[in-house]
């Protein structure tokens, strides 16, 4: 059997199937944002995380900018500290420099990441160093805290719950293809940036974490569709989504039509905005919406609901939309 012919999660979920064992003060293992762990005060959890980055799947090193490849490796393990509601505290940095790299693409790529680790006060504790045969790889392990109470996880929608979401997406899908046919990006070069120097929702995710009616949380890194399926998977729930409320940034249909692209397919399956996505119940929906906005999430804004029925339905004005595949899958799709 080929690893495609399970794909990426389905992997997890065998390897997870392996390793069923936990601990105790285990809170959650596999299967979320991050490992939860609780804390001998029986009040702090401990949030842990960790993401491998490697050229050319993750990004392309000679059309990446050091500095801000650095900053977007810290950016997207914050963002699953955000999606727990939880706060940075330090993390652990391994890298694998090929031949081809010199001192002064490392020190930029520190430089970028020295940035993000200031902005929110995450220090880093150690890791490793060591050389690669051809590709440049980072592997970043995250640690953060937050109240037991207050933790967000993928499990916990219900039926009726209404789903929002903090910021446009698809943006980082289209700047990505600029970058692939190196198009000057002139007029759309906030989408370029939005792939390039994503910005993790810190604030927001710690916002939303304190209300208690929020009952799931997840940041989008996969694709809409594919990471609201976590959720509902999770959940065991069903969701309905109407398109033309998926907020989006003005520049994305004029660039769909310069690139030639799909400008449907960039918002629901695309990845990488690292906005969060979470439900509340109807009755604390706006005040969501709310905090959400005051947190500096300017364009948070709800989308659907959830409900009994399985699966993700997507409506445009009323009409169903072919949804073709659901995000990211790193063994599916090459």
């Amino acid at each position: 059997m080929k690893l495609s012919d399970i794909g990426e999660f389905g992997l997890i979920d065998r390897i997870a199937a392996l390793f069923h064992q936990s601990r105790p003060g285990c809170i959650e293992g596999i299967g979320d944002d991050c490992a939860v762990l609780e804390m001998k005060d029986g009040l702090t959890a401990l949030l842990v995380t960790t993401d491998l980055l490697i050229d050319p799947i993750h990004f392309i090193r000679d059309k990446t900018p050091p500095r801000l490849l650095g900053r977007k490796a810290l950016a997207v393990n914050l963002s699953d500290i955000a999606a727990m509601g939880g706060s940075p505290w330090g993390f652990f940095l391994s890298i694998a420099v090929p031949a081809s790299i010199n001192l002064e693409y490392i020190d930029a790529f520190m430089l970028g990441l020295h940035d993000r680790a200031t902005e929110f006060n995450a220090v880093l504790l150690g890791g490793d160093t060591t050389r690669s045969a051809e590709h440049f790889a980072i592997n970043i392990t995250i640690l953060g805290t937050s109240q037991l109470t207050q933790i967000k996880r993928r499990i916990g929608a219900k039926p009726g719950d209404v789903i929002q979401v903090s910021g446009p997406i698809g943006s980082s899908s289209a700047g990505l293809k600029m970058l692939l046919e190196s198009k000057n990006p002139g007029v759309f070069e906030p989408l370029l940036m939005a792939h390039l120097d994503p910005y993790p929702r810190i604030a927001t995710g710690q916002a939303l974490a304190r209300i208690d009616s929020v009952s799931a949380m997840i940041d989008i890194s996969d694709g809409l569709l594919q990471d609201l399926g976590h959720i509902c998977t999770r959940s065991g729930v069903g969701a309905d989504i109407a398109f033309e409320a998926i907020p989006r940034d003005s520049l994305i249909d004029a660039c769909a039509r310069w690139c030639d692209e799909s400008m449907e397919s960039w918002i629901l399956s695309g990845g990488e905005d690292y906005e969060l996505l979470w439900t509340v119940s109807a009755d604390a929906a706006d005040r969501a919406l709310d905090v959400a906005r005051a947190s500096g999430a300017n364009r948070a804004v709800s989308i659907g609901t959830i409900t009994a029925q399985p699966g993700i339905r997507v409506n445009r004005d009323g009409n169903p939309l072919d949804t073709g595949r659901m995000g990211w899958d790193h063994f599916r799709y090459t």
